[in-house]
């Protein structure tokens, strides 16, 4: 029997790494946050994600992805956290859930339903108005006072993008962070962040909640 190269050998281990990854995502479970007059649902849904952040971010090991099923204009009331159905069952018997019992609701753990599309949730890093000011004179020859005109402090293109206000559990520090979350034509394997969101390209199901007006990609 030929033996295989390195090369070969690395792409047959990567491989099975990648269906086993893929074959992880196959189970989800719905949390949705119920609003008050004291607070609104994008401050509930940034109190909740923040906490999942914690938790994956110390026991996720980039095998649990996010989604947000009734994202428009902003990221909706229902965080979907997607996984194995093992990995889902230690989440959910975990204790990060202190002090958002009373306005949120945890669905059931059930298996992908069959047809389910796929989708690629993603941070948007935002980037310094003065660096890409910098950039564009050095490119395009432009004044301080053009690129000041062209590139605003607030560029328009991140005042579309829905957000959440969240506290990083590295740094501490409160950040804005912008989402996307676009269709995508067949599943994509690969690991997810300390926030569920996409790396590699990874790929997490998407399928409308039973019960509400989803966003329809």
């Amino acid at each position: 029997m030929p033996c295989l190269s390195w090369q070969s050998s690395f792409a047959v281990v990567y491989s099975a790494m990648a269906r086993r990854k893929a074959a992880m995502i196959d189970h989800y479970l719905d949390i949705q946050v119920h609003p008050s007059s004291e607070l609104q649902t994008n401050t509930l849904m940034a109190q909740l994600f923040s906490k999942v952040h914690v938790w994956l971010a110390a026991h996720g090991q980039g095998r649990m992805g996010v989604s947000f099923p009734n994202m428009q204009l902003t990221p909706g009331d229902v965080l979907r956290m997607h996984g194995s159905a093992a990995d889902l069952t230690r989440f959910v018997g975990a204790d990060w859930r202190q002090n958002l019992a009373l306005w949120t609701s945890i669905g059931a753990i059930a298996a992908v339903p069959d047809g389910a599309r796929h989708v690629r949730v993603m941070r948007v890093q935002r980037k310094s108005a003065h660096n890409m000011r910098q950039r564009a004179m050095r490119r395009h020859g432009l004044s301080l006072e053009e690129a000041t005109a062209r590139i605003p402090d607030q560029p328009r293109f991140y005042s579309k993008l829905p957000y959440l206000i969240i506290k990083s559990s590295s740094t501490g520090q409160r950040l804005s962070l912008y989402l996307q979350q676009e269709a995508i034509a067949t599943a994509t394997p690969g690991g997810f962040s300390a926030y569920g969101l996409s790396q590699q390209g990874a790929t997490v199901p998407w399928f409308p909640c039973a019960a509400s007006s989803a966003a329809q990609l």
